[in-house]
């Protein structure tokens, strides 16, 4: 999908108008129009300002993710639950995931005599 019409489709699962999301994007309601229509492009600044109204990844917005559900939304969260999060994530290597599944496989087969 194209960058206008994600950017469309964000803004109206949000429920937000055209003359609210410009008014916290510190824009006017007709250059969030143009985006949405394709008539022009968003600089970077303004890029990474909708990413953050809207809680997505600018690869989402530039269509490189396939759903925001890539993505988890961490919309509620305070500071603290939040790094909490990222201590957890960065805990969970792929090597940590591969033990796991190995665990889950002996376990299956039984005890070993």
């Amino acid at each position: 999908m194209k960058l206008s019409g994600i950017l469309r489709d964000l803004r109206e699962s949000r429920h937000y108008s055209q003359k609210t999301l410009a008014a916290r994007l510190g824009c006017s309601p007709s250059l969030v129009s143009s985006y949405e229509t394709g008539e022009r492009l968003p600089s970077l600044p303004m890029l990474i300002a909708l990413a953050d109204v809207y809680r997505v990844s600018t690869d989402y917005l530039l269509g490189r993710l396939r759903e925001d559900r890539d993505l988890l939304d961490l919309a509620g969260l305070s500071d603290e639950q939040r790094e909490a999060l990222r201590v957890i994530v960065k805990g969970l290597s792929v090597g940590d995931l591969a033990n796991r599944e190995a665990g889950k496989e002996d376990r299956k087969k039984g005890p070993t005599a």
